[in-house]
């Protein structure tokens, strides 16, 4: 059954719900409204593309559906989650306006393609949380790899009333759960250790880096690869120590070691730390 009538529909419901959010509705412009609808006339099948099988959440999507549910009247879990979404979005706008006007955080946080938008609101959830605990945050420090002289950026550097300061990068590696008859609980172990492995040699290379003082951790938000979520799921079905055991041997120098959390944005309190692992 077809959701929408054409192109303009969705439009006009994704104003209709970022108009309910200040701050979300003080980052999008009339251009990013122009640039979507020109998105979905390029495509074979716009509302394929905002809600088919392989469609993934992004800034669009999200808020044509919430939208809808507005329109329609409807109430159900997963307009809950939709509007989850964009209420906790709202609420780190808010707490870090500096970032509405970010051209870079804008671009990384408006793009369509993959799991850019969940990804960009996992770095938003950990600064959140380190803003609650009184730190001081900012955020794209720049550092450079010592070998390669390849210019790179922490996503996240936090400090104290004493200048302390501790940088994360964050990573939300994800693969579905695929379960067919019996199964071997620790059978994507190595997958997630190679996405890990990758993700410190692009932004850490191997031989050291410059221009971060204080602890370098990689953040993991683990709750989107299933199998090593649902290990840990209380109550808990085995524990990811082996694995984590791994990856310390993964850690280039200069980077302190792994901050391990969840958050799957699914409500106010959503957001877990499980541990630092330090090398």
């Amino acid at each position: 059954m077809k959701l929408f009538t054409d192109i303009n529909e969705c439009i006009n419901y994704s104003e209709k719900a970022i108009k309910q959010y200040s701050f979300i509705s003080d980052m999008v412009m009339q251009s990013d409204y122009d640039k979507w609808t020109n998105k979905l006339e390029q495509c074979d099948d716009f509302e394929d593309f905002l809600v088919g099988e392989n469609s993934k959440l992004n800034v669009l999507n999200t808020s044509v559906l919430i939208g809808y549910c507005i329109t329609k009247s409807h109430n159900d879990s997963l307009f809950s989650h939709y509007k989850n979404l964009f209420k906790k979005l709202n609420t780190y706008l808010e707490t870090f306006p500096e970032l509405i006007k970010d051209k870079k955080f804008n671009a990384k946080l408006k793009n369509l393609e993959n799991l850019n938008f969940l990804s960009t609101l996992s770095e938003l959830s950990l600064a959140f949380s380190m803003r609650k605990l009184g730190l001081n945050v900012k955020f794209e420090t720049k550092f450079i790899q010592l070998k390669s002289a390849k210019k790179r950026d922490v996503d996240i550097s936090v400090s104290d009333k004493n200048g302390n300061e501790l940088h994360f990068e964050v990573y939300m590696p994800n693969k579905q759960l695929d379960l067919n008859g019996f199964f071997n609980p620790n059978q994507e172990d190595s997958h997630f250790s190679t996405k890990i492995d990758k993700k410190l040699f692009d932004k850490f290379g191997v031989d050291g880096i410059s221009g971060l003082n204080g602890l370098v951790l990689l953040a993991i938000n683990k709750v989107f690869f299933d199998m090593i979520h649902v290990k840990t799921c209380p109550p808990p079905f085995m524990d990811n120590d082996n694995v984590y055991n791994d990856l310390v041997r993964l850690i280039p120098k200069d980077v302190s070691g792994l901050y391990i959390y969840e958050d799957d944005f699914s409500g106010e309190n959503s957001f877990k730390f499980e541990r630092i692992i330090l090398t």
